[in-house]
């Protein structure tokens, strides 16, 4: 028997949770594949999946781009602003490897990102063994892995999978593991974050924020040593910047601004700040929900906000330089004019970030590719819209909406309880750096997500939601079941 073949015999027979979790997620995604895969197959007007329609065809026009024309442009002629291009460029990456045959280096793109995944699981399962038995490691591993969100994500052609793959490795790296060469990791967890900006901007801050939590963590613990902790956080703060410098210059050349991309400054001025605006105005006229702002984009009050909006843009921006420099500023101008009451706005729009159907978006992906429809129903206006036909008195239509509200409320009372969970864990731990960095990672994504909050965008802080669950779980069962010990005896 080959040494190799002792190894893995010793892994199963030592990791049978984790090798059973791992078996379940893999097969999860390939069944996603090709379920979505023969949908897909049978419908003329659907994308070439892996692909979908929407931002899956954007990366690939702009990887087709980078190929073809060695340009990052989605229109030949005009420079990309407003996508990161890290995505875009791990697809042209792959397409050169796959010699120009773009459905065979779509195809190598989804293996990686499910290999990727089944990583990330295994790390999960590891951070989560710092605190608790196999069986309760398992969980937030296994519920991470199934999630329908993340296997889409990862089946298909969007940059959500791989970013919280890589952020898993980054933060297993700078938190639970344990090496002498700490130049070496430290310059690993730089290189990988820098990366991660570049596919998705909301990364940007996390750069400063993990260099922070460390090494406040080691002050709270009077054991700071500069030579073991301040150089090797400083290298790696400085190879991130060192791998974000080239594209920022080149994004400052073309556009004149030092941005990642302008998705940030877009989403906060047209999302953000219109859609609080807009509020404003309709919640005076007839008392419009918050979380319903959204809703009502054709009303007056949207188009007199957008106008006002673009005058006053108009205004701010100096004869000859470019508009869209100035929405960031304009934006947050807009927010600053009400900031208490933007900050209601803005946490009541952050439910769905932790409420939102993974199941439901998974469906309307599914109704999408099948029958060319409903792809951007919000899941609380489906369930809201639901809820009405229950109330309607027609016995058919309320059959249907209990087939729509039983899988939804079931899922949202699941998150629910995992917030719940996750929040004891943080006040239990909040001694613990690692569970403190763990609800910042929470808490950071959800703020910055805020109003265009959907269940696709939780994806990168699930591995923490869940690891926290988990604690707090563990910690609740275990304080009733001494409670009722101490009771009995």
């Amino acid at each position: 028997m080959s040494h190799n073949n002792v190894n893995i015999r010793s892994f199963v027979t030592a990791r049978p949770y984790l090798v059973a979790v791992l078996a379940i997620v893999l097969l999860a995604h390939i069944g996603s594949y090709g379920y979505v895969a023969h949908l897909a197959s049978n419908n003329r007007e659907a994308a070439q999946y892996p692909l979908l329609k929407g931002d899956s065809e954007t990366y690939a026009t702009l990887a087709n781009s980078l190929l073809m024309r060695h340009t990052f442009e989605r229109n030949q002629g005009e420079p990309e602003r407003h996508w990161a291009p890290g995505y875009s460029f791990f697809l042209a990456i792959v397409g050169k490897i796959a010699m120009g045959n773009q459905h065979a280096s779509f195809v190598l793109v989804v293996l990686i990102q499910i290999a990727l995944a089944l990583v990330a699981v295994a790390l999960i399962y590891a951070m989560t063994r710092r605190f608790l038995n196999s069986v309760w490691s398992a969980l937030p591993a296994l519920l991470f892995g199934v999630d329908p969100n993340v296997v889409l994500a990862n089946t298909t052609i969007l940059s959500d999978g791989l970013f919280a793959s890589l952020l898993v490795i980054v933060i297993y790296v700078a938190l639970f593991y344990e090496t002498r060469r700490s130049f070496l990791r430290w310059g690993m967890v730089g290189l990988t974050l820098g990366l991660l900006t570049l596919i998705r901007p909301i990364a940007q801050f996390l750069v400063p924020m993990i260099a922070f939590a460390i090494i406040a963590a080691e002050f709270k613990h009077f054991r700071f040593n500069f030579k073991q902790y301040a150089l090797p956080v400083a290298m790696y703060v400085v190879v991130a910047i060192f791998v974000l410098a080239p594209w920022l210059y080149w994004y400052h050349h073309k556009f004149g601004s030092y941005e990642i991309a302008h998705v940030g400054a877009s989403n906060l001025l047209y999302y953000n700040a219109r859609d609080f605006l807009a509020w404003k105005e309709m919640d005076t006229d007839r008392s419009v929900p918050a979380i319903l702002a959204s809703r009502y984009r054709e009303d007056p009050a949207y188009k007199k906000v957008s106008s006002e909006i673009w005058i006053e843009l108009n205004e701010m921006t100096p004869k000859g330089e470019d508009i869209q420099n100035y929405e960031g500023k304009l934006a947050a101008q807009l927010i600053m004019q009400d900031p208490l009451r933007y900050a209601y706005f803005h946490a009541v729009n952050t439910v769905p970030y932790f409420l939102g159907s993974s199941v439901a978006a998974y469906e309307q992906v599914v109704v999408q590719v099948r029958d060319n429809k409903g792809y951007f129903a919000p899941t609380a206006l489906v369930l809201i819209d639901a809820l009405k036909q229950l109330g309607a008195g027609d016995w058919r239509e309320a059959t249907r909406a209990i087939k729509v509200v039983a899988p939804l409320g079931l899922e949202m009372g699941f998150w629910t309880l995992m917030v719940f969970f996750a929040l004891v864990a943080t006040w239990r731990g909040r001694r613990d750096y690692r569970v403190v960095l763990f609800a910042l990672l929470i808490a950071y994504f959800a703020a910055l997500t805020g109003p265009v909050s959907i269940a696709r965008y939780r994806i990168p802080s699930e591995p923490y939601l869940l690891i926290l669950a988990a604690l707090g779980a563990h910690a609740t069962l275990s304080y009733i079941y001494e409670r009722r010990h101490r009771h009995l005896t």
